[in-house]
């Protein structure tokens, strides 16, 4: 996992119910849920993610540390 930070807008237009979204995310990285979860609810929250390698790598390696 990073040590840096990272600044985000989110403009939501027209306002939708988006509360729970943020929450899986909180949950996501508080360890509570698994990026499965949040992928299972793409279109609830119609946020779709596509194939990075980059996440592939760095979630490998996160697995691989829990080991």
């Amino acid at each position: 996992m990073s040590d840096s930070g990272a600044d985000l807008l989110i403009v939501i237009t027209p306002g939708v119910e988006r509360f729970d979204y943020f929450r899986l995310l909180e949950r996501i990285r508080a360890g509570e849920a698994t990026v499965e979860e949040l992928l299972a609810k793409q279109d609830l929250f119609d946020n779709h993610f596509l194939e990075s390698s980059s996440w592939r790598d760095a979630r490998e390696e996160a697995a691989r540390s829990e080991l």
